[in-house]
């Protein structure tokens, strides 16, 4: 099917733009910011995602989950807080780091719950050590 392979190449079109590695003490104030970049506006409202993954590998947790600007699905997270001031723009942020939160943070967008995960809209993971 011919459209489904332009489906596929509209999707590498938008890639995700990331804080690169951080290295900070515990207590110490964070910021991760993500932004979604579609530069054939085939993409105008991506779902977005911040995961993390623990140091020694394992499977990954997904932290919060956006819908659109400003709008940010309840999470269980009490450490950390996600904003969505405009479509593109999604950040992670915490007030005092612990050394639980050393890992892998990974941000990803999709269009719709079928395409999470999906390798074109995922960023390569940013390491956070304390």
């Amino acid at each position: 099917n011919p459209h489904s392979d332009v489906c596929r190449l509209q999707l590498l079109y938008a890639k995700i733009i990331q804080t690169p590695s951080l290295v900070l003490k515990r207590g110490q104030t964070a910021q991760l910011t993500c932004r979604q970049t579609d530069n054939h506006n085939s993409i105008s409202n991506p779902w977005m995602y911040w995961y993390q993954q623990p140091p020694q590998g394992g499977a990954l947790h997904m932290l919060f989950l956006s819908r659109g600007k400003d709008m940010i699905d309840d999470s269980s997270e009490k450490h950390f807080k996600a904003a969505r001031p405009t479509q593109q723009n999604f950040t992670l942020s915490t007030d005092s780091l612990f050394p639980n939160h050393t890992g892998l943070y990974y941000c990803a967008w999709s269009r719709t719950l079928s395409q999470v995960g999906a390798v074109p809209g995922q960023k390569l993971p940013l390491p956070l050590s304390l």
